[in-house]
């Protein structure tokens, strides 16, 4: 989701992996920044993110957005480095190099790490205990990158027993079974609205919208 408005609107800059992007979800409005767009109406929405990237990637990403400040960055990522045996070390270093490249361009830096990927139906049983473990890894690792920063941590890792998406997959994911679904990013939406205080930079609320 992305959207266009004068240069004096406020401007959010969106990066990271298919979570940014909003695959799985029915319309591209029931996205993050798209839920964000619905709240904000003169919020300009630019978007790097890409399906398939790392965090590695968020670096590049950042420098490929218009050099301007943003009233807010928001980066999704951390689901392709869990599937792809990414180092956690190496996500760590690549992590903190972009919190703090990215808190130059913006007063509030906000990042959401995947929920347990192990609970994801697509994948097998013998998986999932291996995918969830690096996943809980990923969540420790971000969390503590974001301490270090100042950035707001966004949180949707859950143990097995407790998470929601992997109980009731038909209804929070994508029909691949992989990706969140719309109703899985409304979550993720409400979770973001409450981790940081993102009202205070956007501008005005749409009346009748004040979930963020």
């Amino acid at each position: 989701y992305e959207r266009d408005g004068p240069a004096d609107a406020p401007a959010l800059l969106v990066v990271g992996d298919s979570l940014a992007v909003g695959v799985g979800a029915q319309r591209p409005e029931h996205s993050v920044p798209g839920r964000l767009a619905a709240d904000f109406p003169h919020l300009v929405v630019h978007h790097r993110g890409a399906c398939g990237a790392r965090v590695r990637d968020l670096g590049a990403q950042l420098r490929a957005a218009p050099r301007q400040r943003y009233a807010a960055v928001l980066v999704a990522a951390g689901a392709n480095d869990v599937l792809r045996g990414t180092p956690i070390r190496d996500v760590q270093c690549a992590l903190t190099r972009f919190l703090a490249e990215a808190g130059e361009r913006a007063p509030i830096v906000v990042i959401v790490v995947s929920a347990n990927v192990g609970g994801a139906p697509i994948l097998p049983w013998a998986l999932r205990r291996f995918f969830t473990a690096r996943s809980r890894r990923m969540r420790d690792v971000a969390a503590a990158a974001c301490v270090g920063s100042g950035a707001y941590f966004v949180d949707l890792f859950a143990e097995p027993r407790e998470d929601r998406f992997a109980r009731d997959p038909q209804r929070y994911f994508g029909i691949d079974g992989l990706h969140p679904s719309s109703e899985s990013y409304r979550i993720c939406y409400e979770r973001v609205c409450a981790a940081a205080p993102l009202a205070e930079h956007l501008g005005a609320r749409r009346r009748g919208h004040a979930s963020c």
